[in-house]
């Protein structure tokens, strides 16, 4: 089983890179933004997000102990915005890997330009060694 984290900014391609590998292998995405949708329509409600944030990771927690593999379809820009996936995977003996998107098309949620150019340079590198020190490869 396989715990698979994107990374990216609003427009980077996160969503299509997460279908195109849930249809290649049959894993299951897991997006916070899925909660935001009322109706068929995304409202971004940034007082909602720490909730959303939560219910997302239990959602994906409870597909890992069922032994499905599945992707994070989150921006994850800092370290500590997957980590806890990434411990819960590692416990239940999963792979982890990363992949980081870096398209520039349309971002679908309206995210200003500014607010996305802010959100590429603060991009952390994600990697094992970077979430949790050499200790654990050795």
């Amino acid at each position: 089983m396989k715990l698979t984290v994107l990374q990216g900014v609003p427009g980077s391609g996160k969503s299509t890179t997460a279908r195109i590998i849930s249809e290649l292998t049959g894993a299951v995405i897991c997006s916070t933004d899925d909660y935001f949708i009322e109706n068929g329509v995304y409202k971004f409600d940034e007082s909602k997000l720490s909730e959303f944030h939560k219910k997302n990771f239990e959602r994906a927690c409870c597909l890992m102990l069922e032994g499905n593999s599945v992707i994070i379809d989150n921006t994850n820009i800092l370290l500590r915005s997957c980590l806890k996936y990434c411990e819960f995977a590692m416990k239940l003996g999963f792979e982890v890997e990363f992949i980081r998107c870096t398209g520039n098309y349309q971002n679908v949620h309206g995210v200003s330009g500014e607010k996305v150019e802010k959100m590429r340079l603060q991009m952390e590198k994600l990697s094992i060694e970077s979430l949790f020190g050499n200790s654990i490869c050795s």
